[in-house]
C-alpha cells in the first residue's frame, strides 16, 4: 500500500466509504474510530485502518485503488461545480459594474428628473 494515504477527512471518509458524512460523525461519536483525532486546523482526521476496522472501507477497496477514485471523482465534482459558481458571480459583477457606471452617470448629470 505504499503511497495511500494513512488519514481521511470526515468527508473524504464519507465519499470512500460510499456512507453520510453523518455516518462517519455518529461512527466517531459512538467509539468505532478510536484513532480519529482532530488536526491543527479543528477538522477530524480518521485513519483509514480505524475505517476498515469498523467495515465502512474493505481492504480490497484499498487495494484496487476504488477509495481513491471515489475522492478524485469527488474532487471533479466539487471543481466543477465551483467553476459554475465562479462563472455566475463573475457575471453578477460585471452587470453591477455596469449599473455602477450607469448610476454615476446619473449623479454626474444631476439626477433624475
Amino acid at each position: 500500500m505504499a503511497g495511500q494515504r494513512t488519514h481521511y477527512t470526515k468527508a473524504e471518509a464519507a465519499v470512500a466509504s460510499k456512507v453520510s458524512e453523518a455516518t462517519i460523525q455518529r461512527d466517531h461519536r459512538e467509539g468505532r474510530l478510536p484513532g480519529a483525532s482532530y488536526g491543527e486546523n479543528g477538522v477530524l482526521l480518521i485513519p483509514v485502518a480505524d475505517l476498515v476496522a469498523a467495515g465502512r472501507l474493505g481492504v480490497e477497496e484499498l487495494t484496487s485503488g476504488a477509495a481513491e477514485l471515489a475522492l478524485a471523482g469527488r474532487v471533479g465534482e466539487d471543481l466543477a461545480a465551483l467553476r459554475a459558481e465562479l462563472a455566475a458571480a463573475r457575471a453578477r459583477a460585471e452587470a453591477l459594474a455596469e449599473e455602477v457606471s450607469w448610476l454615476r452617470g446619473v449623479v454626474a448629470s444631476g439626477g433624475l428628473r
